[in-house]
């Protein structure tokens, strides 16, 4: 990565961070109107940041970087969830699956935040409402980071 590069990228994390940290600050004001909604739209409509700023601008690197082995990151495919792993390897532990196997993962399981790679595709082949539905089920106030189109 080249001084450019790391510039973009410092940028970049910059940019998601405030998202997320103004995402969780607008959530709090409302969090007694939020138990009048469906836990569904309320991690839809309350709970998501997505951002999308160009390919190669640094989301993969951004999700590497920021996830911790609370969270759970989603892919589109296994190809990519093989990839991320590899290029990521060694720095940390990371919960990282793909799309199609988000039904069996969340099963039973306590997760922090959820970060998406390119949500575009992983909704392609998977119901966007089924995933909301999906991990709405423990009633907790997730942060579902949607990182792409």
């Amino acid at each position: 990565m080249n001084i450019i590069q790391k510039f973009k990228q410092s940028n970049f994390d910059k940019a998601i961070d405030l998202l997320i940290k103004e995402n969780k600050k607008h959530r709090n004001r409302f969090m007694k109107e939020s138990k009048k909604i469906s836990g569904i739209l309320y991690l839809n409509s309350f709970c998501t940041v997505h951002c999308s700023a160009g390919r190669g601008i640094g989301k993969t690197n951004y999700i590497g970087n920021h996830a911790t082995d609370k969270d759970i990151i989603i892919l589109q495919d296994r190809a990519h969830v093989f990839y991320f792993t590899k290029q990521f390897n060694g720095h940390r532990f990371f919960n990282v699956y793909s799309i199609d196997q988000v039904p069996n993962i969340l099963k039973g399981r306590r997760f922090q935040d959820i970060y998406i790679d390119e949500p575009q595709l992983c909704f392609k082949n998977y119901d966007k409402f089924k995933f909301y539905q999906d991990i709405s089920f423990d009633g907790k106030d997730h942060t579902i980071i949607m990182l792409g189109e």
